[in-house]
């Protein structure tokens, strides 16, 4: 409609061409273009967690309303969603979901609708590595981290102790207990980056292995103790002797042991806790002029060749032929005697010779403990220090009958 004057409609009449002049309501009107700009920016590249925004510009009768869309559906404000109604809408935090094409419809005063062109917005997301490690480990030992491998991403790790590294898979040599705590890693594609993954690592210290046992022992005696500091609940302990032989708690922190006859007792022990372990060793000198107090027992036959065959009976002695009885915990005899009083008996020899009563485990000595002629009983009595594990050694120059009687002991 042009010229003057110039009509439009007056939405307070009534359409009969009543009105304040000089407006003439004929039901007729002018109207004003509604236009709608582009969405700025027209595409959007985020990172999962970031900002995105569109906005657009738009002309016409008012009052303008606005209603974004996300793929022709209808937005409105709430979560992520700001703006729904408005010229600038705006999601934040973005997550993968919010990708896809947006737009607006705008409408003016007249009812009229204009829907703006589409925009596209994509969300980059890269996924949370798998962290791990290969603790627990002990002090000294290298601790490796480790985190999964995604296509290419860069790393960055942070841990106890002010560590940081760039390498996807970082290690810590000569570990210390500071090394132990949660450990964080993040990967980053094309500048988007991961939730962050944690590991959890433990650096234990190695165990004490250090030997508690007497300075020096005497020749032959027992009852010796040795131990280690308690490592824990788990603990293993592995022990080992030279020169004499554990008699009690092989397997525990502290053993009883006894000596040999001479030179040194060597101890050693492995332990072992939370997967860590140590080794430790210590020599105890055996000294032979250890003084000694003596001890009588109620007199008692501890062999006799003449009994049935076995270890305190026959078969008799033969020539040459070495034999051992065990005299530690036999007739009152403790396992820490040093030394024993016999008396010693041969009978029935089927020829000249001699007796030689020496430690067990040794080698025997030259001199005779008791002489004999063929078919003759002779006694005597001999002082013997006893051997490994309390035993005695017997050895007969001709073959007899061999009788063994203990009256006391020295320790």
């Amino acid at each position: 409609i042009a010229g003057l004057p110039r009509f439009f409609d007056d939405p307070a009449a009534p359409n009969v061409g009543a009105g304040t002049p000089p407006i003439v309501d004929m039901g007729a009107y002018e109207r004003v273009p509604l236009t709608v700009s582009a969405p700025s920016p027209a595409s959007q590249t985020v990172c999962a967690g970031a900002s995105a925004g569109f906005s657009v510009t738009a002309s016409g009768a008012p009052t303008l309303s606005y209603r974004w869309r996300k793929g022709g559906v209808n937005l409105f404000d709430g979560g992520s969603i700001s703006g729904a109604a408005t010229a600038m809408l705006t999601i934040n935090p973005t997550a993968t979901g919010n990708a896809g094409s947006y737009d607006v419809v705008v409408t003016d005063g007249f009812g009229q609708t204009q829907a703006s062109t589409a925009a596209s917005l994509t969300v980059n997301s890269t996924p949370a590595p798998v962290a791990g490690n290969n603790g627990p480990v002990c002090v000294g030992q290298t601790l490796q981290l480790s985190a999964s491998t995604i296509s290419g991403a860069s790393y960055s790790w942070s841990g106890p102790n002010s560590f940081t590294s760039g390498q996807q898979n970082p290690s810590i040599a000569s570990a210390t207990l500071a090394a132990s705590g949660t450990y964080s890693v993040s990967a980053t594609v094309a500048g988007c980056v991961s939730p962050v993954a944690m590991t959890s690592a433990v650096v234990n210290t190695a165990p004490s292995s250090t030997i508690t046992a007497p300075s020096s022992v005497c020749a032959n005696s027992g009852g010796h103790g040795a131990s280690v500091p308690d490592a824990g609940v788990g603990a293993t302990y592995t022990w080992s002797i030279t020169n004499g032989s554990i008699t009690a708690g092989a397997g525990t922190r502290s053993i009883t042991f006894t000596a040999g006859a001479s030179g040194s007792v060597a101890l050693n022990v492995t332990v072992q806790h939370g997967g860590c372990s140590s080794m430790g060793s210590v020599n105890a000198p055996i000294d032979t002029m250890c003084p000694a107090s003596f001890f009588t027992v109620t007199p008692c036959r501890v062999a006799d060749t003449r009994d049935p065959i076995g270890p305190y009976g026959g078969p008799a002695l033969s020539t040459g032929v070495e034999r051992t009885f065990v005299i530690a915990n036999q007739c009152g005899i403790p396992a820490t005697a040093r030394a024993v009083s016999f008396n010693v008996t041969v009978t029935q020899p089927g020829a000249p010779g001699h007796v030689i009563l020496y430690p067990g485990g040794t080698p025997a000595p030259s001199v005779s403990t008791i002489n004999f002629r063929a078919g003759q009983t002779r006694a005597n009595n001999a002082i013997v220090p006893l051997g490994a594990s309390g035993s005695l050694a017997v050895v007969s120059a001709a073959p007899t009958h061999f009788i063994l009687d203990v009256n006391g002991y020295f320790e």
